[in-house]
């Protein structure tokens, strides 16, 4: 019976060791940052977690959230791409980098990071697909990319709720941007600049 238990903690450690302190430092870092407005702090803690567990996903995805939210767009990618490396499956991460990237008038990188997000989406929640969605419709539009954001919006109208589909900024005035979409799609075609907003 000793031997199981101890052999049960020894895998416990091997594989996820639960950092008591690195779990309570997040903790206070969400406070700082959520509650408190606080970001110097909370990049403090989040800055101990990282010393105790280099690798922590939410830790490093929280830092590119303050930064994000601070106007420090290269930190917030830095941190982001380090969580992404970590997670390569995690549709959120990707969509997170897809925002900043647009922040830095990188669009067409934007656009491949949200169908990398596209691509790893698992999720049911609706409400992260309509904000994906929203993402992915304006970069389209910025990289002119018109033909598919039509096509993407015909999509998306199809797989959300109605409830959920009125979330999507552009699914609510679908009509509106689907005659300006084709326009635009018209002048380029004859090379006429025309800019739709």
């Amino acid at each position: 019976m000793i031997t199981d238990i101890f052999s049960l903690s020894q895998a416990i450690n091997d594989d996820n060791v639960l950092n008591l302190d690195a779990e309570r430092f997040y903790r206070e870092a969400e406070d700082y940052f959520f509650y408190f407005d606080r970001q110097d702090l909370a990049i403090k803690k989040l800055k101990a977690v990282l010393k105790l567990e280099p690798n922590n996903v939410k830790s490093l995805k929280m830092l590119g959230d303050i930064y994000y939210s601070t106007g420090k767009m290269t930190k917030a990618f830095d941190y982001y791409s380090q969580a992404a490396a970590l997670k390569p499956d995690s549709a959120m991460l990707f969509s997170c980098l897809a925002t900043v990237c647009e922040a830095l008038n990188k669009n067409k990188l934007a656009l491949d990071f949200i169908n990398l997000a596209f691509e790893n989406y698992t999720n049911k929640d609706f409400k992260i697909y309509a904000q994906m969605s929203d993402l992915k419709i304006s970069l389209l539009v910025k990289t002119q990319k018109y033909g598919e954001a039509k096509r993407f919006l015909d999509k998306i109208q199809k797989v959300l709720p109605f409830d959920e589909a009125r979330n999507v900024t552009a699914a609510s005035h679908s009509e509106i941007l689907k005659k300006k979409l084709a326009l635009k799609e018209k002048m380029d075609s004859l090379h006429i600049q025309v800019v739709v907003v």
